[in-house]
């Protein structure tokens, strides 16, 4: 492990004497660097595009600087009230100032947690709101490099804790971490064994122009904006790795998109022959791709259309059809290696201040002449995600915002035949690096980080401000049936239950009778988060989580736990 960390630290060090034998001009302008899926500058532009009475702007995340001053120059500024200026001017300021070509920051953010419940039902990553993915890396140590106008490089060396702690006899049981009722993100126990050795999650280049850009790497991707998740490809993972091809201009966008994944081959045993998954150090053979196109298009100034195709593709090698950005995905008739999904997004501006927005999804989807029910029908599996977002300035440089939001995914979404070799699901998973020379694969669906068979409610207030405090509460009501990621996927029958009659959220899961009931959890959040000086940020989380009937299972009694997380941010950063 040692060894390893040298080799990293050696390469990154090499990586920063390079880039500063390249950067020795002055500083300039930055139109490819890139603002990540929880950009506040991306916020701030949602705000002011919806407070100025226009469509909200492209919702398809990561962004390149010179997209966003594309979409920041639809604003018109002179339907703002005063309150919103000083955001206005801000965000105007911070799109157009010209930066050091080489810049090296480093955060240190200590972060410390704390919960009532020491059972087995709070003590995993998922059953926390402040998850994994969510917690802060203690050190986090960026590079940011640029050639202007043309060129923009990041890497970010994040040191944390493992999701999985290496103490217990499943290497992929987190309870190390999650479980204690106080526990930290500091890297101190079996910090050699624990480490997270998966970083980076964002490192990546970028290349463009004034409208059209091309990005490769690491980052987080998301397509759409809401507040419980996204249908079609959520932010909820640690990172996604890849190619990404985006055309602009004020009122369309046009994106192709593809996020490689490790194929299931390498942590999943075949399902006709039961043999193991690899080992560690076996050589991983095939490739999982998901293959995406989307196409945005503004009308009338207050109404956006979305529409998105995408397939997840196994195989040995790739059809060269699969990345014609301008392919009919469904219509390749290749069951045997793609799964095909299709999106449709609306977001229409009612009036300055007031939003709606839907999201409607479809993985299978029986048409007239074929069975919907019955013996070897196909179960459909459809989910829809709507809300209506409600934005109002509260004082100077102070946005308030109310957003109700509700969302159903069907009980086979996202699922696939488990007759394959390996089912072609939306069911993917990241590998992480540990010691103990196990395999660790974190498995999560790649749309709504709900997964299916759910219908869920959530209302959420918040402010957002420049360089002041802000402070945000949720209240979340979550029913979730029998069936879920790990679930088998099963064909229509004509004894019951039927699978293909099944309608969230269920009671039973055919392909596992030990369940035998819903799900319902109530989630109240809190957040708070304050600037102190002009390197250091406080933050705060209070989270109330009850559950009934935990696991789909009557027989589990109701279990409340209380969360507590606080935290520090020291940021510094240097430049030329």
């Amino acid at each position: 492990m040692r060894d390893h960390m040298k080799q990293v630290l050696k390469k990154f060090t090499t990586l920063i004497l390079l880039f500063s034998a390249l950067a020795m001009s002055a500083a300039a302008d930055q139109s490819q660097k890139i603002y990540p899926v929880s950009s506040p500058a991306y916020r701030q532009l949602l705000l002011l595009s919806v407070l100025s009475g226009i469509a909200p702007p492209s919702d398809s995340g990561p962004w390149s600087e010179a997209e966003l001053r594309s979409l920041f120059s639809r604003i018109p500024k002179e339907s703002l009230g005063t309150e919103a200026l000083p955001i206005y001017e801000h965000l105007q300021k911070q799109l157009h100032t010209a930066r050091p070509n080489l810049q090296v920051s480093l955060q240190a953010a200590p972060e410390v947690y704390l919960h009532t419940d020491r059972s087995e039902f709070f003590d995993q990553d998922e059953e926390w709101v402040i998850d994994h993915t969510s917690r802060s890396a203690p050190v986090d140590l960026a590079l940011e490099f640029s050639f202007p106008n043309a060129f923009y490089g990041f890497f970010d060396m994040n040191i944390q804790n493992n999701r999985f702690y290496d103490k217990v006899t499943e290497t992929t049981d987190s309870s190390g971490f999650f479980g204690p009722p106080i526990s930290t993100n500091l890297i101190l126990d079996r910090s050699a064994d624990n480490l997270d050795a998966s970083f980076p999650w964002r490192g990546f280049i970028s290349m463009g122009s004034d409208h059209w850009n091309i990005q490769l790497g690491r980052d987080r991707i998301r397509w759409g904006n809401g507040i419980t998740g996204n249908l079609l490809v959520g932010d909820h993972m640690d990172y996604h790795e890849f190619f990404k091809a985006t055309a602009f201009n004020e009122w369309m966008k046009a994106t192709s998109l593809i996020i490689s994944f490790i194929p299931p081959s390498a942590y999943l045993s075949t399902a006709d022959e039961g043999s193991a998954a690899p080992g560690f150090s076996d050589p991983i053979s095939g490739v999982e791709l998901f293959i995406a196109h989307r196409f945005e298009f503004t009308l009338w100034d207050r109404l956006n259309i979305t529409v998105s195709e995408a397939i997840m593709y196994q195989g040995e090698g790739i059809f060269l059809s699969t990345l014609n950005p301008f392919s009919f995905y469904h219509n390749l008739y290749i069951p045997g290696n793609a799964n095909s999904i299709a999106g449709l997004d609306l977001q229409y501006t009612l009036a300055q201040g007031a939003y709606l927005y839907g999201q409607f999804a479809v993985d299978e989807f029986a048409v007239p002449g074929e069975n919907s029910t019955g013996e070897g029908s196909y179960p459909n599996a459809l989910a829809c995600l709507g809300g209506i977002h409600l934005i109002r300035p509260i004082g100077s440089s102070r946005i308030f915002s109310l957003t109700l939001e509700a969302a159903y995914t069907d009980p086979y979404m996202y699922l696939r035949d488990h007759g394959l070799t390996y089912p072609i699901d939306f069911i993917v998973a990241n590998r992480a690096f540990n010691r103990s020379g196990s395999n660790l694969f974190d498995e999560d669906v790649l749309g709504f980080s709900w997964g299916p068979d759910t219908i869920i409610v959530a209302l959420d207030a918040g402010t957002t401000s420049i360089d002041s405090w802000d402070l945000g509460m949720r209240l979340t009501y979550l029913a979730q049936g029998c069936i879920d990621q790990d679930s088998q996927w099963m064909s229509g029958s004509d004894e019951e239950p039927d699978p293909a009659s099944l309608i969230s959220p269920t009671t039973v899961d055919p392909a596992d009778p030990s369940k035998d009931a819903v799900e319902h959890q109530l989630i109240i959040s809190m957040r708070a988060e304050a600037p102190i000086g002009t390197w250091t940020t406080l933050s705060g989380a209070l989270d109330w989580i009850h559950r009934w009937e935990p696991e789909n299972l009557m027989s589990h009694p109701h279990v409340s736990d209380l969360q507590l997380t606080l935290g520090a941010r020291i940021t510094l950063a240097a430049g030329r």
